[in-house]
């Protein structure tokens, strides 16, 4: 296939995680991340569309749709191929002829989308004693990426997929849910424990929703949970609910088998009339950011209901202290987050023991702590992929990020006596919550 031309061919990607070689009781076998703080990962191919972080590996889909893994085999997670379980520590490109446009990764597979909106997965599918993979072919494992048939002969045009621990969520642009996978705790979102080999509609929102002209717009996956938003703003969990992951409250959250067979609506949230604008679900927490700019957290047994990690976005003449003004995105990872803005600028918060905070010897975050623009060469931020150990993070070298005037200052001089006076630099303004 004729690979395509990709505007933004100037992006860069950066790696960093958790480099302890012990975690717990258990030995960290898996090839460790360079380094806890941010360094340049280099790729042979320009660009960088999509990455991801699933539990022992990475991903990353370049300018002309050519992917990337590294990280642990098992189970043949990477998508290489060959004989045994090679690990990779720098990526190497999967074969394919197909042009991706986004990936994401679970513990022991991973899913891409084309640019015609086909699912392609690979990795393990499943055993008698393990339960079903989520690969959505029957049961069988795949080497390399290959199409999810069931969903390609519906005629769905799928515009999202998200990988859980062993299972799967796709959206479809007619804001139809697809799930497949492992069923326990009742993940799948059909009303039992049952697994599914290939991919099923979740009815509940088509039944729910009716002719009322509302859709599920977003979808994120968790370890054994999910939650999906409908155009409306409003969000709907299912599956295990151990750690208070689906902001449920006290009561819903009963012993490590609680769990939601069906898409349950987060009452707090609806009865509040507070709308999500976007979500992202990790291990066992979420974080999410309300249209009117607050971020909310919640789960790991800490937090049991939607808890405000900022206020709402103040006038814009004078922003309140404790908001974030123009929040892009959010990212989950196990036991942290991260909050980036439209300036380019990205907050942290979680634990210290996630080893994913960015900087070396960092504390626990418990609000959010902003990650200083030189861990990433001040270049601006415009994307990041958090899993269990590993992180990543997608800037523009065209753009340097300053945080004052003296900062600004220092980085023109830098640019005009450089060999690329092309770059610009911006003046962006950064809130500090402790």
């Amino acid at each position: 296939m004729r690979r395509g031309a990709f505007r933004d061919a100037a992006r860069r990607t950066w790696r960093w995680g958790n480099t302890t070689k012990w975690q717990g009781w258990r030995p960290h076998t898996e090839p460790g991340e360079v380094s806890a703080t941010p360094e340049v990962v280099e790729i042979p191919g320009a660009g960088v569309r999509s990455v991801a972080c699933g539990v022992h590996c990475s991903a990353i889909v370049d300018g002309e749709g050519v992917l990337y893994t590294f990280g642990t085999a098992k189970g043949n997670v990477l998508g290489h191929s060959g004989a045994g379980y090679p690990s990779e520590t720098a990526p190497k490109a999967v074969p394919s002829a197909e042009q991706f446009t986004k990936v994401s990764l679970g513990s022991f597979h991973g899913a891409a989308l084309n640019a015609q909106g086909h699912v392609f997965t690979w990795g393990w599918g499943g055993s008698f004693f393990g339960g079903m993979g989520g690969l959505g072919h029957g049961g069988d494992s795949a080497d390399q990426p290959k199409r999810v048939e069931r969903l390609a002969e519906m005629g769905e045009e799928i515009v999202d997929v998200q990988c859980g621990e062993q299972h799967t969520l796709a959206l479809a642009a007619s804001g139809t849910v697809y799930a497949w996978g492992k069923g326990e705790f009742g993940r799948l979102g059909m009303g039992d424990t049952a697994d599914a080999p290939e991919p099923e509609e979740v009815e509940f929102f088509r039944e729910s929703f009716g002719d009322s002209g509302k859709r599920i717009v977003g979808i994120s996956a968790g370890a054994q949970w999910n939650a999906a938003r409908d155009s409306d703003g409003l969000l709907y969990v299912w599956g295990r609910n151990d750690q208070g992951q689906l902001g449920l409250g006290e009561e819903s959250m009963g012993d490590v088998y609680s769990s939601e067979r069906y898409p349950r609506l987060i009452g707090m949230l609806a009865a509040e009339n507070l709308k999500m604008h976007m979500h992202d679900c990790g291990s066992a927490h979420m974080i999410a950011i309300a249209k009117n700019g607050a971020v909310y957290s919640w789960g790991m047994r800490t937090w049991l209901e939607p808890r405000a990690l900022t206020v709402p976005c103040g006038p814009p003449d004078a922003p309140y202290a404790n908001s974030l003004d123009a929040v892009a995105s959010v990212h989950s990872g196990s036991e942290y987050s991260f909050i980036r803005t439209e300036t380019g600028l990205v907050y942290v918060v979680g634990r210290k023991s996630s080893g994913c905070l960015g900087e070396a010897g960092a504390k626990d975050a418990v609000v959010p702590r902003l990650l200083p623009p030189t861990l990433f060469g001040r270049e601006k931020v415009l994307d990041l992929a958090a899993g269990k150990t590993r992180c990543l993070a997608v800037t523009d070298p065209s753009v340097l990020v300053a945080t004052s005037d003296a900062d600004a200052e220092q980085l023109e001089a830098q640019v005009k006596a450089s060999d690329a006076p092309d770059r610009r630099v911006e003046l962006v303004v950064a809130k500090n919550f402790d």
